[in-house]
């Protein structure tokens, strides 16, 4: 007697209302016809000719379909699911076989895509269905429990990496760069966690992606760029096939992070433009969220590379992008990044010498009650206003404001910390200046130490570079685009 293949023992099976769905399912979605042939012959228990193996899978395939729902979104969570949902609505139709096919194809996606916990769901699964199989040639029960431990074992660890760099990063968020007691301080509460001495080997490129991710951070939280560069150069080179879309989109956007703390202006242009043709292929989806990631970043990072570069038509064209964009994504952009954009705007109107542009964008951050949502870009504000009111020549507000800025920092929590000395001492610098305890030759003088000794270890600094470059401008009386392109084709080296 002849054997049935699982198309036959599918068709078979289907009661009277699963046979009026996917009958309902061919005439609306179909349009080829020789299948619903085969499927009728099959039905009167005719012979099909072999030489439509095709037609019998897209048959095959249609019916699960119809019944249990198509994979809407091609990402590889959807391509498990619906390989789950086939092989329990084949186990109950009572197809073992055909079920386990589904299962295998299942665990070949979570495999390749590090799904620990997927993965292991589906060998449960596995369990199940064996036990109404002939699995001999199949691998051995020993094999499974063996492979599910170290499933098990590589979840837990993923976890942990997770929840430690959703930890850091909230940190960083909130404090920006930290002094060495705020360090030790979260390094403490890292430790408590779970240890970052290790990564995943050759196990796991996952556990990889988010112990350089955090490992990077921490580095970054120090202001040692240098450090955390290694890392994310790791982090952009592990197999983007495995990790997510939103996993490879960030693990490249940090290290376009990397790039512009160390003054790596081409490569961070060269980066984002990478960035953009991942997108363009589709390698990101096309999700509101992942669209105004892009944007924000391509604003913030380009818009710094041009102010350095000295690019000036670069940076005009990039105002006005950025600037339809933020209409664009009016309502929709949450108030972290609206700090970022207004930053990066005013870096720029200072820059082209639009003072007053710069002083709106200044004041939307100033203004708003909530100053902790972003306290780099709220503190950097603080200092550039200082710088706005010096060439605007109002003795009398930068007297009050100077003051003001003074007082924050003394009442800094992180008083300690060596940024907020700086700024402490560059508010003095201007407060004295403006009660007539410097001439305008000595506070320039004083400025330009201030800011040189913090950067005399390094060719670029992401806090203090922006207003080396604006005492240079002051004290050789040209403007702030032109000493940029001159410092930046120098090296990055400082102008006598």
């Amino acid at each position: 007697m002849r054997r049935k293949n699982g198309l036959e023992i599918l068709i078979k099976s289907l009661n009277k209302g699963e046979l009026r769905q996917f009958t309902l399912h061919s005439n609306i979605y179909s349009s080829k016809k020789v299948y619903l042939k085969i499927f009728k012959k099959i039905q009167r228990g005719e012979l099909i000719d072999n030489n439509l193996s095709q037609q019998k899978m897209y048959l095959y395939n249609s019916i699960l379909e119809s019944l249990v729902g198509k994979i809407k979104i091609n990402t590889p969570e959807s391509k498990i699911f619906y390989h789950i949902n086939c092989a329990d609505f084949l186990f109950r139709k009572q197809i073992p076989t055909q079920a386990y096919s589904h299962i295998k194809k299942a665990l070949k996606v979570s495999k390749k895509y590090e799904l620990f916990g997927y993965h292991i769901q589906l060998i449960e699964k596995e369990k199940q269905i064996r036990l109404y199989l002939d699995t001999k040639k199949e691998r051995s029960s020993f094999e499974i429990n063996i492979e599910e431990i170290l499933l098990i074992k590589l979840q837990q660890k993923l976890q942990e990496k997770r929840k430690i760099y959703n930890f850091i990063l909230d940190y960083k968020k909130k404090y920006g760069y930290l002094d060495k007691l705020s360090f030790s301080e979260l390094n403490k509460k890292v430790n408590e966690s779970e240890s970052l001495a290790e990564g995943g080997g050759n196990l796991s490129i996952r556990i990889n992606y988010y112990h350089h991710f955090s490992k990077s951070i921490l580095f970054w939280m120090q202001k040692k760029h240098e450090s955390a560069f290694k890392h994310t150069k790791l982090l952009s080179k592990l197999n983007k096939n495995v990790l997510s879309p939103s996993e490879y989109l960030n693990g490249i956007l940090e290290h376009t992070t990397s790039c512009i703390c160390l003054g790596k202006f081409k490569e961070v242009l060269q980066l984002l433009k990478h960035v953009r043709y991942e997108y363009n292929l589709g390698t990101f989806g096309n999700y509101n969220n992942i669209i105004l990631k892009i944007f924000y970043y391509c604003s913030n990072y380009e818009t710094m590379s041009y102010v350095f570069l000295g690019e000036q038509d670069s940076l005009k064209q990039k105002i006005i992008e950025i600037n339809k964009g933020i209409k664009c994504w009016e309502g929709k952009i949450p108030l972290e990044m609206k700090f970022v954009l207004a930053s990066v705007l005013k870096l720029a109107y200072i820059a082209l010498g639009e003072l007053d542009k710069a002083k709106k964008e200044i004041f939307f951050i100033l203004n708003e009650k909530n100053t902790t949502i972003r306290i780099d870009a709220y503190e950097d504000s603080l200092m550039s206003n200082l710088i706005i009111i010096f060439e605007q020549g109002d003795v009398s507000y930068l007297e009050s404001f100077s003051f003001k800025t003074i007082t924050y920092f003394k009442s800094h929590k992180n008083k300690g910390a060596k940024h907020v000395k700086i700024n402490r001492n560059i508010s003095k610098a201007f407060y004295d200046y403006s009660i007539y305890k410097l001439t305008k030759k000595e506070f320039l003088f004083l400025y330009q130490k201030l800011i040189e000794k913090e950067m005399i270890k390094v060719t670029f600094s992401e806090l203090y570079y922006p207003y080396l470059i604006w005492v240079y401008a002051q004290i050789n009386n040209t403007t702030y685009i032109k000493t940029a392109e001159k410092m930046y084709k120098n090296k990055l080296l400082y102008i006598d």
